[in-house]
């Protein structure tokens, strides 16, 4: 181990050497504003040096150990064209590589690069998390990202609470701002999807309708379109009629089909009323009809 200045040859005479240390500290002083450090280095045939790795502190300007670092700073290093890289259990867990790429896991492609195996669906509850990739603060808020390996091999990204997983908080995308696309890299519109969309059928209201849900959609269970508008659910066709969600409700009833018959067999006394909600354009004229229990 030589104690030597970071470029160039160093003569033998210029050297430290250390062939022992009794307690394993090694304490390097310098005298006035000098930036103080070790060099590790490594040596051909020749006695050229090959590679070098230092360790230290900076001086106040900086610059001094490694170029561009920032004054009094403590760095860590590899001066030549080679990675610097981070093992634990003897397999390394982290590269830097010459061009500054940082790779987890795996010898980086990119400026971050991080490899894992499948994280699996995101978890429901408890705890224990199955993610690649988490990011924290100091409200137990988490961010992660991950993958399902089984087809058709689905990435997720959710925000939820570590102390709970089962609580998920909000996700926003472009939150001050802009265009969000989905199968388009050019979003035209907030958002712009190149593609289909999927509502599911609600057999109720999915929210209660108040001001923070006004403008929100909602699918009935006889394929209708109805909107909160702020107090209410109503009718996306006309905007005033109160939501119709298509339920056929009848405690302890049974639903039969036979042929092209839906039967309602009502197991107890009471009030019905049965309602043509839609006729069949075109067709036979035999409208369709809803049984409600009252």
């Amino acid at each position: 181990m030589g104690l030597a200045p970071r470029h160039g040859a160093t003569r033998a005479a210029e050297e430290l050497k250390l062939p022992h240390l009794t307690d394993g500290n090694l304490p390097i002083k310098q005298t006035g504003d000098t930036a103080s450090y070790i060099s590790f280095r490594n040596r051909d045939a020749g006695n050229n040096i090959v590679s070098n790795m230092y360790f230290g502190t900076e001086n106040a300007a900086g610059g001094q150990v490694a170029t561009g670092t920032a004054g009094h700073a403590g760095v860590l290093g590899n001066p030549n064209a080679y990675p610097l890289q981070f093992a634990t259990s003897n397999a390394v867990r982290m590269t830097v590589d010459a061009a500054g790429n940082v790779g987890i896991g795996t010898t980086p492609a990119n400026p971050l690069h991080v490899f894992g195996a499948p994280s699996g669906a995101p978890a429901a509850g408890g705890t224990a998390s199955s993610t690649l990739v988490r990011v924290q603060d100091s409200d137990n808020v988490v961010l992660e990202c991950g993958r399902i390996h089984a087809g058709p091999r689905t990435g997720w990204l959710r925000v939820a609470d570590s102390t709970n997983l089962a609580w998920n908080y909000p996700l926003s995308l472009q939150p001050n701002g802009g265009s969000v696309g989905i199968g388009t890299l050019r979003p035209a519109a907030t958002p712009d999807m190149n593609g289909t969309l999927r509502l599911a059928k609600n057999a109720s209201a999915p929210v209660g309708c108040d001001t923070a849900h006004a403008g929100t959609p909602a699918l009935t269970a006889l394929y209708a379109t109805c909107v909160c508008n702020g107090t209410s659910w109503v009718s996306a066709a006309n905007g005033t009629s109160a939501c119709d969600w298509g339920v056929v409700a009848a405690t302890g009833g049974t639903v039969t089909y036979d042929g092209s018959y839906r039967i309602h067999i009502f197991a107890g006394a009471g009030s019905y009323t049965f309602t043509v909600t839609s006729a069949t354009a075109g067709g036979s004229g035999i409208g369709v009809v809803r049984y409600r229990y009252q």
